[in-house]
């Protein structure tokens, strides 16, 4: 239970009992006491709060959730294959942080999508965070386990150490293309991505004079 709906299912039993005091002394006293009764229903929503928030009602909360992680999906895709479109950047920026603002990922999908997204706006370790606890969910999930082999392949492409040594660095990445490439999960156009990276990542190396061509 988040401190949320601890705070508000302990605010609603503190005022169940103050709405039912109220009723049974205005009772006794002959007095009007449905306006109190109001209380007592608050009371019950602010206790079964989690319980609301969690369910499908009628579907509406299952369904604005989808939509945002649909969403979601749709603009890392775009991103991951425009990459040079800021714009659509800045959105997947700001929608990933609204969904992990205002919802929880709960299910291994909610799980995937976000860390792909995340793999997307280059935050390796919170795609690999969240594509690991999608497979706790669901060992079987495809895009969560391919999402963590293309940040481990980035984090080889951006290791310092291994890029002023390129022998090394042209092995470890060698083989683990072509690991990526036998890997059925791997959509060909992430790994064509991954190598542009590379080229671009080796040229600016290069003109930094950091290492030699």
């Amino acid at each position: 239970m988040e401190l949320n709906e601890i705070i508000l299912t302990t605010a609603g039993s503190i005022l169940f009992l103050f709405a039912l005091a109220l009723v049974v002394l205005l009772i006794r006293k002959d007095k009007p006491y449905l306006n109190a009764i109001w209380l007592i229903l608050i009371s019950f929503f602010m206790m079964g709060f989690s319980a609301i928030s969690n369910a499908e009602v009628f579907g509406l909360f299952k369904y604005e959730k989808e939509k945002k992680l649909i969403e979601l999906k749709e603009l890392a895709e775009a991103s991951e294959y425009c990459p040079d479109n800021y714009e659509i950047k800045t959105i997947l920026n700001k929608k990933i942080s609204e969904f992990e603002t205002t919802e929880k990922a709960k299910t291994a999908e909610e799980n995937a999508v976000l860390g792909y997204a995340h793999y997307v706006v280059g935050n390796d370790a919170k795609a690999i965070k969240y594509s690991k606890e999608a497979l706790t969910k669901d060992s079987t999930n495809q895009k969560a386990k391919a999402t963590i082999e293309l940040a481990n392949t980035k984090k080889i492409i951006e290791d310092p150490v291994l890029n002023k040594n390129k022998e090394n660095f042209q092995i470890e990445l060698n083989r683990k293309m072509k690991e990526l490439e036998n890997n059925p999960i791997i959509d060909p156009k992430q790994i064509d991505k991954l190598r542009e990276d590379v080229n671009k990542r080796r040229q600016l190396i290069i003109e930094s004079g950091q290492i030699n061509q």
